[in-house]
């Protein structure tokens, strides 16, 4: 149906589901190969900042997804997210939450937090960062959920629909009339599946990312019912201008090396901070807490972020070796960093559901309890009522509590919420620091300048040399 498409310079797209309750991950897939087939290489972004996996978002597109969050961060970080990863000849498309079902971890809890958050009312997540953006936004239906004659009014503003879950051409027909006459918004096509392909995809399990044969049949599928040429007309949107600086490098010689956890039980770090910390100096490189014997050398800071520790445990307290080396950098001054899983880490023992134990690094005096996937994220902000290298006294970070873990403090240490409440949610004893609260460093400006400063002693030589 119509012409090829022709990716522009500007090309990008939002995709939500209208009729949240059933995934229509199959025709989001189909959405994103045939685009890549077409040339367009999309970069996908998520509507939430979740910093779980999305393999097959990965694997589909070849391009880790970034997470763009209306809550916690402001238009100009959004817009500078965006922009920094979508290249001249890439496009950006954005993925509503309402399809960010696939981990169990992504379904947020949107309950206000107490305080000052609960006197707004919260303005819907997508919908916001698409006017930020200027995002077309085409809805996607799943039509074996669809009630006309329930459905009077169109869930949300978009520009098209894209139909999913449709059995054959009539049905495909009969849908897109009423569709069309009753929310004056044009259909550009469907996906129709065969059964066992439908059904295969319906029992997805989102551990194995799917094969790439399987998006070559979705992007098939797809690509004998849609209207390409009207597909990308409505990706197209004129550039806006970049009003934002990125952050300004160190001097050569002068950057900060941050050792960031990347194996099977940790790595499920924000991509868009790792871009930033980047751009803003620091050099990167990565150890595994299961295999490393030691930190990397020349360390400045250690990077611990989310993963399945509660999985690895026993191998995790075997690794006698890392352990030792990252009590003897923290020991010299060196700062840690660890936040959700990561804590866990540091703690001196981790507490499965069962009640088993395993002992872990011991940095800080406190038992991590992993309470289970079925506790959702949570909206948090927190003020610092103490400071550190991590953050100045009196500054208010937002981000999302990882509810799955309970901290319980076995000895003394600092805790850095003002709010009484928020006691365990940031710990600390000296430069090793940890939260039970995701904060996305590319969200915080003041975060990534500290994350990119050079530890006390390159500060030192950098004085001197001024």
């Amino acid at each position: 149906m119509g012409a090829p498409l022709r990716p522009g310079s500007a090309a990008r797209l939002g995709l939500t589901n209208l009729l949240p309750g059933r995934s229509c991950r199959a025709l989001i897939w189909a959405i994103l190969a045939r685009l890549r087939e077409a040339g367009v290489r999309p970069v996908p972004f998520l509507a939430r900042a979740c910093p779980y996996p999305y393999q097959a978002l990965q694997r589909v597109t070849g391009k880790c997804p970034r997470h763009l969050d209306s809550w916690s961060m402001p238009r100009d970080r959004c817009r500078d997210v965006f922009t920094s990863a979508v290249a001249r000849a890439e496009t950006g498309v954005l993925i509503d939450a309402n399809e960010q079902g696939d981990c169990p971890a992504c379904q947020v809890s949107e309950k206000p937090p107490a305080g000052r958050l609960a006197k707004n009312p919260q303005i819907r997540n997508f919908e916001t960062l698409c006017l930020w953006l200027d995002l077309p936004r085409l809805g996607m239906i799943d039509v074996r959920r669809l009630q006309l004659c329930r459905q009077q009014r169109l869930p949300v503003a978009v520009d098209a629909l894209l139909l999913d879950g449709v059995e054959n051409i009539r049905q495909a027909v009969a849908v897109q009339t009423e569709l069309e006459a009753l929310w004056k918004v044009p259909v550009l096509g469907y996906l129709q599946l065969p059964s066992p392909v439908r059904q295969m995809l319906d029992q997805w399990n989102c551990e194995q990312p799917p094969s790439a044969d399987l998006f070559g049949i979705l992007a098939g599928h797809l690509a004998s019912h849609w209207d390409e040429q009207l597909m990308g007309e409505l990706m197209q949107r004129p550039a806006w201008p970049r009003d934002f600086e990125i952050s300004q490098r160190l001097p050569a010689g002068l950057r900060t090396r941050i050792a960031i956890a990347q194996d099977e039980a940790f790595g499920w770090c924000f991509p868009e901070a790792l871009d930033a910390l980047e751009r803003s100096g620091a050099t990167l490189c990565d150890f595994s807490p299961l295999r490393s014997e030691r930190i990397p050398e020349r360390t400045d800071l250690v990077y611990l972020g989310c993963g399945h520790p509660e999985r690895y445990a026993d191998a995790l307290s075997r690794n006698h070796c890392l352990m030792q080396s990252l009590r003897s950098f923290a020991a010299g001054g060196g700062r840690i960093y660890a936040e959700a899983s990561g804590a866990a880490y540091l703690s001196r023992q981790l507490i499965l559901p069962d009640g088993t134990t395993a002992n872990m690094a011991g940095l800080l005096p406190i038992n991590a309890r992993f309470l289970g996937d079925a506790h959702p994220p949570e909206q948090a902000e927190v003020t610092f009522g103490l400071g550190s290298w991590f953050a100045e006294r009196g500054t208010t970070l937002r981000g999302y509590r990882a509810a799955q873990w309970q901290l319980d403090p076995c000895g003394s240490m600092l805790t850095y919420a003002q709010d009484p409440s928020q006691r365990c949610d940031v710990l600390g004893r000296g430069n090793v620091l940890c939260s039970r609260i995701l904060f996305n460093i590319a969200a915080h400006p003041q975060l990534l300048e500290r994350f990119a400063q050079p530890s006390s002693k390159l500060a030192a030589v950098l004085r001197t040399v001024r």
